[in-house]
């Protein structure tokens, strides 16, 4: 009898164990369909190049973290264009405050700065922040090549649920 309600119990404990991570999953999910509904609706008026949305996640290791950078290029044709990205992150540091390039966030390879979008493009990347160093927004700045035009600055602040 011990034996059965013992695999009773163990039966019982499994789904609530994958119903959690399912829950988990939603939740993800659920937050990234808002990350893009909001670009769309941002999208709607809009017209030429712009930086719609960026989503910083930490990643496993210390002081690295993931980026995802959502591109609009809204136009009459649906021409592809060549985009050269030119991102920062102004923080402070013990010394004061401080400004970190993109090739001084480079977490092993060089990050992605020349970027080919037709309509929207999303980019992702990690970087990885220097010790002691706390972040306070990120400087996008987004420039067509082969335009004569104005370059497209963004700035996002950097969000709490990052770290």
């Amino acid at each position: 009898m011990l034996e059965r309600a013992g695999r009773i119990d163990a039966a019982a404990i499994g789904p609530r164990n994958g119903s959690s991570e399912s829950q988990e999953q939603v939740c993800r999910l659920k937050d990234a369909l808002k990350f893009y509904e909001g670009i769309m609706a941002a999208a709607k008026g809009a017209r030429g190049l712009n930086a719609q949305g960026l989503h910083i996640e930490p990643a496993k290791q210390p002081r690295l973290f993931r980026f995802r950078l959502v591109l609009t290029h809204i136009a009459k044709n649906d021409k592809v264009i060549e985009v050269m990205l030119d991102m920062s992150v102004e923080g402070m540091n013990e010394a004061g405050a401080r400004v970190l390039s993109l090739p001084e966030l480079s977490a092993g390879g060089p990050i992605k700065r020349n970027i080919r979008l037709k309509n929207l493009e999303r980019t992702e990347e990690n970087m990885i922040l220097s010790a002691g160093f706390r972040p306070l927004r990120i400087v996008a700045g987004l420039q067509q090549k082969g335009s004569r035009g104005p370059a497209v600055h963004k700035v996002f602040e950097w969000p709490a649920s990052a770290g």
